[in-house]
């Protein structure tokens, strides 16, 4: 899947992509993944003083890079029920906070590793 989106004003326009390979085997569906994401318009953004979500660094966490690769696998308990592991390593994160939750001026970092359990439920 690849994705431009476009959005007018002081929000970010973005390129993101992403690849998936899984194959089932009985209940469980083992896969990768492999997905990129950047914002596109970084230096028109900064320049807007008329942006109505502020300037400097309010406009410098709209800047987004990022590259990920996640392992995984989904278990179907049932026909209701699934159980998804999931590992996936963040970075290239360049200057930026990788579109990630963060505090205003907090210190950027390299990358991320990131792990996710949860349930599927079909009611």
């Amino acid at each position: 899947e690849y994705t431009i989106s476009k959005v007018e004003g002081g929000y970010s326009d973005t390129e993101s992509a992403y690849v998936t390979l899984g194959y089932r085997i009985s209940d469980f569906t083992p896969y990768v993944t492999y997905a990129v994401l950047e914002t596109t318009d970084d230096e028109d953004r900064l320049g807007d003083a008329a942006n109505p979500i502020g300037t400097g660094a309010q406009q410098a966490a709209l800047n987004w890079q990022r590259t990920a690769y996640s392992v995984g696998t989904r278990y179907d308990i049932n026909s209701h029920l699934a159980l998804k592991l999931d590992v996936t390593y963040a970075g290239d994160f360049g200057d930026t906070y990788g579109a990630l939750p963060h505090e205003p001026g907090a210190e950027t970092f390299d990358d991320t590793i990131l792990y996710t359990i949860s349930f599927d439920a079909v009611f």
